[in-house]
């Protein structure tokens, strides 16, 4: 093509000693693996972000060596990691070693505004974070930090941060630090709320009228006892041919959640709910997904 190789496209996958490798999108006629990027390259871009580069160098067994030319899509709109304060300023050191650029943090965009909504995904807010009252009660904390600027060829980028999670060892801050770090959707937009907050909870009788009901029976579920919801239950009962006959019953989520809704659009974001050892990030607001849509007595 004009002006030299042919640009490759791909995804960048940076070592945690510096070096990086771009992952091509689709194979490269004479070329073997993926493009082999030195530390300064790999520097230019950051772990997971898509670029376009352009090849150095092939060697005869198929093995190349490229130079980023082109920064596609951002893989991390935000970087959680440990707030640190140094004499040239303060940055955030990325829990991600693979994430290598500090984030600077100016002094005035290192300490969020108060928010309603708390600041982790568990039900209270962490005391060592209500505790915060200067910069300096920032040292040690980890942090969620927004980026605004990239930087170019290796810049260092500049931040703010956007919540404060915590103290290294606090009780469940790893589970906080991989719901940031994988970017998972773990608050619901206001109208999705508000959606979930307006479902009425006695279900009209016209609606019960058009269904089979089935509350006269003993029905199990079987979601373990400290499950977050439970959506699934069984029946079984045996005919008089000898047979058994089992019913499976599942939540009708699909009379809640209607297509374009508010509550539609953000669970095709989200895709799933996502559960750790001791909390889940839901993919339906919790009226829904531990309420309406549970199977209670």
């Amino acid at each position: 093509s004009k002006g030299g190789p042919p640009r490759i496209e791909g995804r960048l996958s940076v070592h945690r000693d510096g070096f990086g490798f771009v992952i091509p999108d689709k194979p490269v006629p004479g070329m073997v693996g993926d493009i082999f990027l030195p530390r300064e390259e790999a520097e230019r871009a950051m772990h997971g972000d898509r670029v376009a580069v352009r090849i150095q160098r092939l060697d005869g067994d198929g093995k190349t060596e490229g130079k980023i030319v082109e920064v596609k899509r951002r893989a991390h709109p935000t970087v959680v990691g440990e707030f640190r304060i140094r004499r040239k300023g303060a940055f955030v050191v990325p829990h991600d070693a693979r994430l290598r650029n500090w984030i600077e943090i100016p002094e005035d965009m290192a300490i969020p505004k108060p928010s309603k909504s708390v600041n982790r995904v568990g039900d209270h807010v962490n005391e060592s974070v209500a505790a915060i009252r200067n910069l300096e009660d920032m040292e040690g904390m980890i942090v969620n930090a927004e980026i605004l600027d990239y930087g170019e060829d290796g810049e260092r980028p500049i931040g703010r941060v956007i919540e404060i999670l915590g103290k290294p060892n606090d009780f469940g801050i790893d589970v906080e630090i991989l719901i940031r770090s994988h970017h998972i959707p773990h608050r619901f937009p206001e109208d999705v709320l508000e959606q979930a907050q307006n479902i009425p909870h006695t279900i009209p009788a016209e609606e019960i009228a058009k269904r089979t009901d089935f509350r006269e029976f003993n029905i199990v579920t079987i979601d373990g006892e400290t499950a977050r919801d439970f959506d699934d239950a069984v029946r079984v009962e045996r005919l008089p041919s000898g047979n058994w006959a089992l019913q499976a019953h599942i939540a009708d989520v699909s009379y809640y959640v209607r297509p374009g809704s508010p509550i539609d659009r953000e669970a095709r974001l989200r895709g799933t709910s996502v559960y750790f050892p001791d909390r889940a990030v839901p993919m339906l607001p919790v009226e829904l997904s531990t309420d309406q849509c549970s199977l209670r007595p």
